[in-house]
C-alpha cells in the first residue's frame, strides 16, 4: 500500500508542470505554464482560476492562494508558446542596446529623449544647450569646445553651422 501511494505521488509530481508568473505590461499577472501563458479569471478566499490567453483554449489551471498548482483542466487546442516567451525578452534587450548604441554614435536627440537622460543618473549626467546644439556628457569631466568636426560627428552637428554665432566651426576633418 505504502509502495502504490509513492508512485502515485511520483506520477502526480512529474505530470504536474513547472509554473512561474510575471505581470503583463498592463500589470495584470500571468502565468507560464511548461509554455503556455495563462490569465487570472477569477480569485476566491482559496482559489485562484487561470485561463488560456489563446481565445477559443479551453484549458485552465487552478491555484491555491500562494499560488501553489492545484490542477489542470483541459487539453490546449494550440502549440506551444515557448517563441513567444522567448521574443519577449529578446527585445527587451534589444531596447537596451539600442539605448547604448544611439549614446555611443552621436545620434541626436530630441527634448523627450532627454528629459528621460536626465532621470537615468543626474549625479553624473550633464546637458550643455548651446542655441540648438545639446552636448551629453556621461561623465565628470567638462566638455571642451573644439574648432574641428570630425567626420563622426558631421551629421549630427550639421544643424549646428546653420546656426548664428556658430561659423567658428571648420569643416576639417581628423
Amino acid at each position: 500500500m505504502a509502495e502504490a501511494f509513492v508512485t502515485l505521488t511520483s506520477e502526480i509530481q512529474a505530470k504536474s508542470p513547472s509554473i512561474s508568473f510575471i505581470n503583463s505590461n498592463k500589470e495584470k499577472p500571468l502565468l507560464f505554464a511548461d509554455d503556455y501563458t495563462f490569465k487570472l479569471n477569477k480569485i476566491t478566499t482559496t482559489t485562484k482560476y487561470w485561463i488560456c490567453t489563446i481565445k477559443d483554449c479551453a484549458t485552465k489551471v487552478h491555484t491555491d492562494s500562494n499560488n501553489g498548482l492545484m490542477k489542470s483542466v483541459g487539453n490546449h487546442s494550440h502549440l506551444p508558446e515557448k517563441e513567444k516567451h522567448e521574443v519577449l525578452y529578446r527585445d527587451i534587450d534589444d531596447d537596451i542596446q539600442m539605448s547604448e548604441f544611439a549614446l555611443k554614435k552621436n545620434v541626436p536627440l530630441g527634448f523627450a529623449d532627454l528629459r528621460l537622460l536626465a532621470t537615468v543618473e543626474l549625479q553624473i549626467l550633464h546637458v550643455y544647450d548651446k542655441s540648438r546644439v545639446v552636448v551629453l556628457s556621461i561623465d565628470s569631466e567638462k566638455i571642451r569646445d573644439t574648432r574641428t568636426v570630425s567626420q563622426d560627428t558631421q551629421r549630427s552637428l550639421i544643424s549646428a553651422r546653420r546656426c548664428k554665432d556658430l561659423d567658428g566651426y571648420s569643416q576639417q576633418f581628423d
